[in-house]
């Protein structure tokens, strides 16, 4: 039989009960009598008195020790003493690395966007998320770009007391400032997904991490999405969703749009609904699992994402195609979510002075494991960190490649740089590859870095990296047509750059600094006259609209009819024929 209730250090530490034979019956006149009880059945009987025997003799050697085990003074009792020692101390349990949702939300906002496509007078509307920050790579539904070639992408935005915006008219008011274009650049119709490229990265934002392998049946899943924004019963922005998973199976069905999905689906039961299409779909660690794609219209609560194994497929495919391969530590650094604390209401304590300077001494330890994790806990304190900033900058260019990752995920976890952050941005610009890019990413997006440090910005483009030549040209193309004395030589002479992305970037920059007169057009007309047919293409171009007349336009294309390369002929019959 079981004692009266006794500490959980005596026992089990998840049990209230310990089994002690022997003790103390309670009194005779508080036990049921013998016409209450009902007689045991005549095969037990034998049983209960070889088990009586058994407590009798257990009782003898026994019974001492369960009596003075339970009558051990408890730490409520008036008698007890302040530190009373454990008899028996419970192995400690270590708690699962989970998230909490609020944390599992902060880290998809950080990520999710909400994609716009107009075209043929309809407005389709869906979700996606950043899954390549480098190469600003927003992957979503293919039902939601259809054959649409460029769409309208939108980043959670927030209010001056940085409270999250959810209103979509805010959203469609401040378009011409909030929204980036994005170029489709693959779609795969069986898998119901397609690939955006996004023509610049806002601050703050980072790539969301994809998981190492799928989600387990049961497993927890959360979403952000966007449901009934653009219908008749309204909605929000970034709504969020939580759920589990029901399984994963491949199957083959039609959605409302007429689409035929073939795929490895991951089957949830969070809520689904029009609108959140595209969405990220993650698991307790914040990492992509799925792809939101459609709901079941004749089962309840049964709703269909796109699987990892499938999302994988697929950008890997898009990566080969393009002469690259998908690595998922280039893609998107380490989730910056820390563990669950042991209260989640409780805001981390900023460090004491003290405490500041152990951390920034270890954060230059000779040894890198102790800079990762001083990095770690900087990147914890999320916005009480600013101080570090210089530091985690610097870190950027740590050669330890896990010490350069936990940098710029403690920068992401820090927020948006703040004028006191300039001093080491504009240093970052004359540092190596990955200081220099994360300061070219701020300048050519957030903030200009002022007119002195404009000559840093365009030596860049000479870099050997695309990645930082690319966010150089985005930065000279943020300081506007001011900076066309300065940039168009370095500009030119990387319009034709291998890298696709480099001369894309370059081209539109190129476009935006027009019209070209004076001492530039006398750099265009050398690059007419060069031997590149490439660079001639450009110089055509550009150079096209600001032809005043016919006449000005004989004088400059008549002659480039007979250019020995087909594309400068074409510019030029294109240019006398407007």
């Amino acid at each position: 039989r079981f004692a009266a209730p006794v500490p959980s250090r005596l026992g089990c530490p998840r049990c209230k009960y310990v089994f002690a034979p022997g003790a103390d019956l309670p009194p005779a006149e508080d036990l049921p009598s013998a016409e209450d009880r009902p007689a045991p059945p005549s095969r037990v009987v034998p049983i209960l008195l070889g088990v009586g025997i058994v407590g009798l003799l257990l009782a003898a050697g026994g019974g001492v020790a369960a009596w003075a085990l339970l009558r051990t003074p408890q730490a409520d009792e008036p008698d007890a003493p302040a530190a009373a020692a454990p008899a028996a101390a419970a192995p400690a349990v270590s708690a699962p690395t989970r998230f909490t949702p609020e944390d599992i939300n902060r880290r998809l906002l950080q990520s999710a966007v909400f994609v716009v496509r107009a075209d043929a007078g309809a407005t389709g509307l869906g979700r996606g998320a950043l899954v390549h920050a480098p190469r600003r790579l927003v992957l979503t539904n293919h039902h939601v770009v259809g054959s649409a070639q460029v769409v309208g992408v939108f980043f959670p935005d927030y209010d001056a007391k940085r409270e999250l915006v959810t209103d979509p008219k805010h959203y469609a008011t401040n378009a011409r400032r909030l929204a980036v274009k994005a170029t489709v650049l693959a779609r795969d119709s069986r898998r119901d997904l397609a690939v955006l490229e996004l023509e610049k990265l806002p601050t703050g934002v980072a790539g969301l991490p994809l998981a190492d392998r799928p989600a387990a049946t049961g497993a927890a899943v959360y979403s952000v999405g966007a449901s009934g924004v653009g219908r008749d019963e309204g909605g929000a922005f970034w709504r969020f969703s939580a759920g589990t998973v029901r399984g994963r199976h491949h199957d083959t069905f039609r959605i409302q749009t007429g689409q035929s999905i073939s795929a490895m689906i991951l089957e949830t039961q969070k809520p689904v609904n029009p609108g959140d299409s595209g969405g990220p779909t993650v698991n307790d660690r914040g990492e992509l699992v799925g792809v939101v794609s459609s709901g079941s219209r004749v089962q309840n609560l049964v709703m269909n994402d796109i699987d990892l194994t499938e999302v994988r497929a697929f950008l890997g495919g898009v990566a080969k195609d393009r002469g690259w391969a998908w690595r998922d530590a280039d893609a998107a650094p380490p989730s910056s979510l820390g563990p669950r604390p042991s209260d989640p209401d409780s805001p981390p304590v900023p460090p004491a002075v003290d405490a500041k300077t152990d951390l920034l001494a270890k954060a230059k330890s000779p040894d890198a494991a102790v800079r990762v994790d001083a990095l770690r806990q900087v990147g914890a304190l999320k916005t009480e960190a600013r101080w570090a900033v210089p530091a985690l900058v610097a870190a950027l260019d740590d050669p330890d490649d896990r010490v350069r990752r936990m940098a710029a995920t403690a920068l992401d976890a820090v927020g948006l740089p703040t004028p006191e952050d300039a001093g080491c941005l504009v240093a970052a610009l004359t540092g190596q590859r990955f200081a220099r890019l994360h300061a070219l990413r701020h300048f050519g997006a957030a903030e200009k870095a002022g007119r002195d440090t404009l000559p840093a910005v365009v030596a860049a483009l000479d870099a050997d990296d695309p990645d930082t030549r690319e966010a150089a040209a985005r930065a000279v193309g943020f300081y506007g047509a001011d900076a066309k004395s300065v940039a168009l030589p370095r500009l030119l002479a990387h319009a034709t750059d291998p890298d696709p992305g480099v001369a894309r970037a370059v081209a539109r920059v190129l476009d935006a600094f027009g019209p070209y007169g004076g001492a530039d057009r006398t750099r265009l007309d050398a690059a007419l006259a060069g031997r590149d047919p490439n660079l001639r293409c450009v110089a055509v171009r550009l150079i096209a609209p600001a032809v005043a007349d016919a006449d000005a336009a004989v004088g400059l294309f008549r002659p480039l009819l007979g250019d020995a390369a087909a594309p400068v002929r074409e510019l030029a019959a294109r240019g006398l024929g407007k």
